[in-house]
Protein backbone atom coordinates (compact mmCIF):
# COMPACT_ATOMS: atom_id res chain seq x y z
CA UNK A 1 0.00 0.00 0.00
CA UNK A 2 1.87 3.19 -1.12
CA UNK A 3 0.16 6.68 -0.63
CA UNK A 4 1.99 9.51 -2.29
CA UNK A 5 2.58 12.58 -2.19
CA UNK A 6 2.40 12.13 1.90
CA UNK A 7 1.60 14.76 3.55
CA UNK A 8 -0.91 16.62 1.78
CA UNK A 9 -2.12 20.24 1.93
CA UNK A 10 -5.84 20.07 2.73
CA UNK A 11 -7.72 19.86 -0.62
CA UNK A 12 -4.55 18.80 -2.49
CA UNK A 13 -4.89 14.89 -4.05
CA UNK A 14 -3.23 12.03 -2.89
CA UNK A 15 -2.54 8.81 -4.89
CA UNK A 16 -3.45 5.39 -2.75
CA UNK A 17 -1.92 2.67 -5.04
CA UNK A 18 -2.41 -1.51 -3.93
CA UNK A 19 -1.25 -3.92 -6.14
CA UNK A 20 -3.61 -7.06 -6.09
CA UNK A 21 -2.15 -10.63 -7.25
CA UNK A 22 -4.06 -13.37 -8.73
CA UNK A 23 -2.12 -16.50 -7.67
CA UNK A 24 -4.81 -19.06 -9.40
CA UNK A 25 -4.06 -19.76 -13.26
CA UNK A 26 -7.96 -18.69 -14.07
CA UNK A 27 -8.87 -15.17 -14.83
CA UNK A 28 -10.60 -13.91 -11.44
CA UNK A 29 -12.41 -10.66 -10.63
CA UNK A 30 -12.46 -8.58 -7.34
CA UNK A 31 -13.99 -5.65 -5.92
CA UNK A 32 -11.52 -3.32 -4.11
CA UNK A 33 -12.70 -1.09 -1.63
CA UNK A 34 -10.37 2.29 -0.06
CA UNK A 35 -11.51 2.27 3.14
CA UNK A 36 -11.00 5.91 5.29
CA UNK A 37 -11.24 5.89 8.82
CA UNK A 38 -13.39 3.12 9.00
CA UNK A 39 -15.92 4.05 5.81
CA UNK A 40 -15.52 2.76 2.30
CA UNK A 41 -15.28 5.76 0.45
CA UNK A 42 -14.33 4.24 -3.30
CA UNK A 43 -15.08 0.80 -4.70
CA UNK A 44 -13.31 -0.48 -7.69
CA UNK A 45 -14.26 -3.92 -9.80
CA UNK A 46 -11.20 -5.50 -11.59
CA UNK A 47 -10.51 -8.38 -13.50
CA UNK A 48 -7.01 -10.55 -12.93
CA UNK A 49 -5.56 -12.36 -15.32
CA UNK A 50 -4.05 -16.02 -13.65
CA UNK A 51 -0.87 -15.39 -12.38
CA UNK A 52 -0.89 -12.32 -12.91
CA UNK A 53 -0.65 -8.85 -10.55
CA UNK A 54 -2.82 -5.86 -10.96
CA UNK A 55 -1.87 -2.17 -10.02
CA UNK A 56 -5.31 -0.59 -8.04
CA UNK A 57 -5.59 3.46 -7.59
CA UNK A 58 -7.01 5.69 -5.80
CA UNK A 59 -7.27 9.41 -5.71
CA UNK A 60 -8.35 11.02 -2.47
CA UNK A 61 -8.05 14.51 -1.06
CA UNK A 62 -9.29 16.16 2.33
CA UNK A 63 -10.78 19.39 3.28
CA UNK A 64 -9.87 19.33 6.70
CA UNK A 65 -6.49 18.86 8.64
CA UNK A 66 -5.84 15.55 10.34
CA UNK A 67 -4.62 12.23 9.98
CA UNK A 68 -6.45 10.05 7.92
CA UNK A 69 -6.48 5.89 8.25
CA UNK A 70 -6.13 4.46 4.79
CA UNK A 71 -7.49 0.49 4.35
CA UNK A 72 -7.29 -1.68 1.30
CA UNK A 73 -7.21 -5.23 1.63
CA UNK A 74 -6.03 -5.46 5.26
CA UNK A 75 -3.41 -3.17 4.43
CA UNK A 76 -3.36 0.26 6.34
CA UNK A 77 -1.17 3.27 5.97
CA UNK A 78 -2.09 7.30 7.36
CA UNK A 79 -2.21 9.49 5.07
CA UNK A 80 -1.50 13.31 6.89
CA UNK A 81 -3.22 15.94 5.57
CA UNK A 82 -1.97 19.72 6.72
CA UNK A 83 -3.06 23.24 6.99
CA UNK A 84 0.02 24.92 6.02
CA UNK A 85 0.74 28.54 7.43
CA UNK A 86 3.09 31.25 6.86
CA UNK A 87 4.94 32.24 10.15
CA UNK A 88 5.89 36.02 10.53
CA UNK A 89 9.34 36.96 9.60
CA UNK A 90 11.34 37.19 12.95
CA UNK A 91 9.42 33.83 14.63
CA UNK A 92 11.88 31.99 15.92
CA UNK A 93 11.84 28.55 16.40
CA UNK A 94 15.28 27.92 18.48
CA UNK A 95 16.90 30.59 20.36
CA UNK A 96 19.37 29.08 23.17
CA UNK A 97 21.59 32.37 22.04
CA UNK A 98 21.04 35.24 24.55
CA UNK A 99 24.07 36.55 25.91
CA UNK A 100 26.59 37.48 23.73
CA UNK A 101 26.76 41.23 21.55
CA UNK A 102 27.22 40.02 18.60
CA UNK A 103 24.28 40.36 15.39
CA UNK A 104 23.28 38.36 12.23
CA UNK A 105 21.84 39.97 9.60
CA UNK A 106 19.79 37.95 7.11
CA UNK A 107 18.54 38.99 4.16
CA UNK A 108 15.95 36.97 1.94
CA UNK A 109 15.56 38.17 -1.19
CA UNK A 110 14.65 34.85 -2.90
CA UNK A 111 11.16 33.87 -3.84
CA UNK A 112 11.05 31.31 -1.16
CA UNK A 113 10.27 31.45 3.01
CA UNK A 114 13.52 30.64 4.93
CA UNK A 115 14.20 29.07 8.30
CA UNK A 116 17.98 30.24 9.36
CA UNK A 117 19.91 27.84 11.55
CA UNK A 118 22.83 29.02 13.83
CA UNK A 119 24.85 25.82 15.16
CA UNK A 120 28.46 25.56 17.09
CA UNK A 121 30.46 23.91 14.24
CA UNK A 122 31.87 21.03 17.44
CA UNK A 123 27.72 19.85 17.52
CA UNK A 124 26.33 20.99 14.10
CA UNK A 125 23.31 18.78 14.51
CA UNK A 126 21.83 20.70 17.95
CA UNK A 127 20.45 24.17 16.55
CA UNK A 128 21.32 26.85 18.88
CA UNK A 129 19.32 29.19 17.13
CA UNK A 130 16.57 28.98 14.29
CA UNK A 131 14.50 31.87 12.66
CA UNK A 132 12.01 32.02 10.46
CA UNK A 133 12.18 34.84 7.51
CA UNK A 134 9.77 35.33 4.69
CA UNK A 135 10.75 35.87 1.07
CA UNK A 136 11.83 39.63 0.36
CA UNK A 137 12.33 40.17 3.87
CA UNK A 138 15.35 40.63 5.75
CA UNK A 139 15.94 39.90 10.02
CA UNK A 140 18.91 40.80 12.58
CA UNK A 141 19.59 38.45 15.35
CA UNK A 142 21.24 39.71 17.86
CA UNK A 143 22.57 38.54 21.68
CA UNK A 144 24.80 36.29 19.60
CA UNK A 145 27.61 35.42 22.45
CA UNK A 146 31.22 34.79 21.20
CA UNK A 147 31.88 31.03 19.35
CA UNK A 148 32.38 29.47 15.34
CA UNK A 149 29.45 28.43 14.30
CA UNK A 150 28.04 26.99 11.11
CA UNK A 151 24.88 27.73 9.33
CA UNK A 152 21.88 26.69 7.79
CA UNK A 153 18.94 27.34 6.25
CA UNK A 154 16.01 25.74 5.04
CA UNK A 155 13.92 27.10 1.82
CA UNK A 156 10.34 26.06 1.11
CA UNK A 157 6.84 27.17 0.98
CA UNK A 158 3.87 26.27 3.80
CA UNK A 159 5.23 25.52 7.18
CA UNK A 160 4.01 22.56 8.85
CA UNK A 161 4.29 23.41 12.60
CA UNK A 162 3.97 19.82 13.94
CA UNK A 163 6.99 18.89 11.64
CA UNK A 164 8.80 22.05 11.84
CA UNK A 165 9.47 21.96 8.19
CA UNK A 166 8.28 23.22 4.98
CA UNK A 167 6.15 21.06 3.23
CA UNK A 168 6.69 22.27 -0.64
CA UNK A 169 9.49 23.23 -2.61
CA UNK A 170 11.53 22.36 -0.46
CA UNK A 171 15.47 22.43 -0.31
CA UNK A 172 18.27 22.63 2.60
CA UNK A 173 21.23 24.05 2.37
CA UNK A 174 24.42 25.01 4.49
CA UNK A 175 27.01 27.84 4.05
CA UNK A 176 30.12 27.25 2.84
CA UNK A 177 32.14 28.57 5.65
CA UNK A 178 32.63 29.10 9.10
CA UNK A 179 30.87 32.24 11.29
CA UNK A 180 33.36 33.56 13.57
CA UNK A 181 31.96 35.95 16.44
CA UNK A 182 34.24 37.88 18.49
CA UNK A 183 34.00 41.01 20.67
CA UNK A 184 36.11 43.09 22.96
CA UNK A 185 36.15 46.45 24.21
CA UNK A 186 34.72 48.47 21.83
CA UNK A 187 33.61 46.37 19.05
CA UNK A 188 31.64 43.26 18.67
CA UNK A 189 30.80 41.28 15.57
CA UNK A 190 28.06 41.88 12.86
CA UNK A 191 27.91 39.09 10.47
CA UNK A 192 25.56 39.95 7.32
CA UNK A 193 24.15 36.60 5.16
CA UNK A 194 22.35 37.52 2.08
CA UNK A 195 20.42 34.01 1.42
CA UNK A 196 20.24 34.53 -2.65
CA UNK A 197 24.24 35.30 -2.98
CA UNK A 198 26.38 33.47 -0.28
CA UNK A 199 28.49 30.45 -1.04
CA UNK A 200 26.86 27.27 -0.02
CA UNK A 201 26.40 23.72 -0.13
CA UNK A 202 23.28 21.29 -0.31
CA UNK A 203 22.31 18.76 2.77
CA UNK A 204 20.15 16.71 3.10
CA UNK A 205 17.11 16.88 5.27
CA UNK A 206 18.69 14.03 7.64
CA UNK A 207 22.37 16.37 7.63
CA UNK A 208 19.45 19.49 8.71
CA UNK A 209 19.88 20.13 12.13
CA UNK A 210 16.61 18.83 13.80
CA UNK A 211 13.76 21.81 15.28
CA UNK A 212 12.19 19.26 16.86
Amino acid sequence: LNIAPNPVKVGEEAVVKISVENIGEAEGTDTVSLIVNGIVEQRKDIIVAGGAIELVSFVISKDSPGSYSIEIGGLECVLKVMQPAQLSTGTFLVRKLRAGIGELEIENELDLDAVVVLANTEEPEDPLMAVYIQSKDSYTVGGIKDDTYVLYFALGEGWDSDLKKFIGKTSYKRVGYELDFISGANRYTLWTIPLHSVVTEPVSEDEFPELG
